[in-house]
């Protein structure tokens, strides 16, 4: 989630908030954060304020100061968390349609590539999402709302309430559930997740055709057999599957025959999208196991896309910058990294298609020795 850094005062416990900017009444409401650039001498009920002002000593109200540059960044009806140490953490950019909810970072794999530094110990964090799903504003116009983890599935009645309330509170969102599927494979708990949100889209990984190097990616013998048997279910409910391949040292070399799998055993899948990796969390510590440059497996990837497409699979590009692609693949590649972590390189600045391109992961600690202008 996009973070800035400021300098607090009087803030002791985290402070979760909408903001409301450039408001200076006397009552704002006990659930907004001011975002002003004139700290005000009193505001009755404001949680808290953030300014591009030094904060007075004595004044009792909890603010943090943040440069020009952070303030504008923060938008009317974002969703903040305001920590003591200072950083303001956006939960909710009420001017985005790519708004995550982060369900738990707990999973039930252990993949070998996975962005993110996940937990061993189970936690759900239901109150904190309740929280910020109360203070989002305009439900109606919610267009897309991601649901992810860790593996969402492992807190089954907390993933269960926020479809719920996204069914409600924003009726013509469509949700995208980041799963491993394994979960799905129980037909009642698969029953129950279906049944509380017909908008959803299941995002379910396969990282190769066989269980056997499936599960040795994803750390945990018997993945493949669930996540498959879970794919089936949800194909029983008649819901919308989208598989995702992340490409890594250990499977690009049998993207063919993943396609081929693909469109032997699940026709029914919406979407394929064959995905570069982002070298974050887990991915870093393993870097030199599971990197393989993008630019070498162009030939794979373009065998790979061509099986799907040549028999009528919607299949995309995820991640990729265009320079990495031959053009034969171009109208494929999609922005797919959300824009909190989008980065262009130095060396992008006078390509002459960025505007078409996705750009690559700032969280990334290791980008490709070919990224050069178009």
């Amino acid at each position: 989630m996009k973070t800035v850094k400021g300098a607090p005062r009087n803030i002791s416990t985290p402070i979760i908030g909408r903001i409301k900017k450039g408001d200076t009444s006397l009552s704002l409401g006990k659930d907004i954060i001011l975002a002003t650039p004139n700290v005000p001498r009193w505001t009755f009920g404001t949680l808290a304020v953030v300014t591009t002002q030094d904060t007075k000593k004595g004044n009792s109200l909890a603010s943090v100061s943040v440069t020009e540059e952070d303030f504008h960044s923060l938008n009317e009806g974002d969703v903040i968390r305001i920590n003591p140490n200072g950083s303001i953490e956006v939960m909710w950019e009420s001017t985005s349609q790519q708004n995550a909810i982060f369900v738990t970072d707990f999973c039930n794999s252990a993949c070998i590539m996975c962005p993110q530094k996940t937990s061993d110990k189970l936690k759900s964090y239901s109150e904190l999402n309740k929280r910020i799903l109360s203070l989002v504003q305009n439900g109606e116009t919610v267009e897309h709302i991601g649901i992810t983890g860790g593996e969402p599935t492992v807190c089954l009645d907390s993933l269960i309430e926020i479809l719920s309330t996204c069914k409600s509170k924003f009726p013509k969102a469509a949700i995208s559930l980041l799963t491993n599927g394994k979960s799905l494979s129980d037909f009642a708990v698969a029953r129950r997740i279906v049944d509380a949100n017909p908008n959803t889209t299941y995002c379910v990984p396969i990282y190769a055709p066989t269980d056997v190097d499936h599960d040795a990616i994803v750390g945990v013998p018997g993945s493949f057999q669930q996540t498959i048997t879970g794919l089936y279910n949800l194909a029983r409910f008649m819901r919308p599957v989208e598989i995702r391949i992340v490409l890594i040292k250990q499977n690009y070399q049998r993207l063919e025959a993943l396609a081929e799998f693909i469109y032997r055993n699940m026709p029914f899948a919406i979407h394929i999208a064959i995905m570069g990796m982002e070298t974050s969390g887990i991915a870093g510590d393993n870097l030199d196991s599971v990197w393989v440059d993008p630019k070498d497996y162009q030939q794979e990837l373009q065998k790979g896309v061509a099986e799907l497409h040549r028999r009528n699979m919607n299949v995309s590009i995820y991640n990729l910058p265009h320079c990495l692609l031959p053009k034969a693949l171009w109208k494929f590649a999609r922005s797919s990294i959300s824009g909190w972590k989008k980065v262009y390189l130095s060396q992008c600045e006078n390509c002459c298609v960025k505007e078409d391109c996705g750009g690559t992961f700032a969280t990334s600690v290791r980008q490709s020795s070919y990224i050069t202008p178009v």
